[in-house]
């Protein structure tokens, strides 16, 4: 009887160590789509938030165009990934890079022929402000965001 009862527990101790097994080797198998399908949902909420900073610029672009000297504003970003925005030969492109994924998007934000030509490149939290100078609409390089509370 004794060994008809240790056989049992052996048997059950080695279903146990099966089924732990065959956990572990699932988890490993889903951990790392689970962490990949978060990094593109990271990604493309980072792209939406990029087109809407890049066409409120542009927006803010043509109406500075149309106010007088020394108008300002401040626009404050900020970037999960690496944001370049881009302005020359009257466009505004904007772009956005994924390094964890390998991935890179563009969006044209449109026509902004009042702008200067400027380029931002940036990651994390970024304030640009928004001025006209003898006539021209310049994007700079607000004071440091590291006085800035989020």
């Amino acid at each position: 009887m004794k060994s008809a009862k240790a056989s049992r527990r052996g048997q059950l101790s080695i279903e146990y160590l099966l089924l732990t097994a065959a956990i572990l080797a699932s988890l490993a198998v889903l951990v790392p789509k689970v962490l990949e399908s978060s990094e593109k949902a990271e990604f493309a909420i980072d792209f939406e938030r990029m087109k809407e900073y890049c066409t409120g610029l542009e927006k803010k672009a043509v109406l500075f165009g149309m106010l007088e000297n020394s108008s300002a504003e401040k626009m404050r970003a900020f970037a999960k990934n690496s944001w370049t925005i881009n302005a020359g030969n009257g466009e505004l492109k904007c772009r956005i890079e994924s390094e964890s994924l390998a991935r890179v998007q563009e969006f044209d934000a449109g026509r902004a022929e009042k702008l200067a030509d400027f380029e931002q490149s940036f990651q994390g939290s970024k304030t640009l402000e928004i001025r006209k100078e003898n006539g021209k609409v310049l994007v700079v390089d607000s004071q440091p965001d590291a006085e800035l509370v989020q």
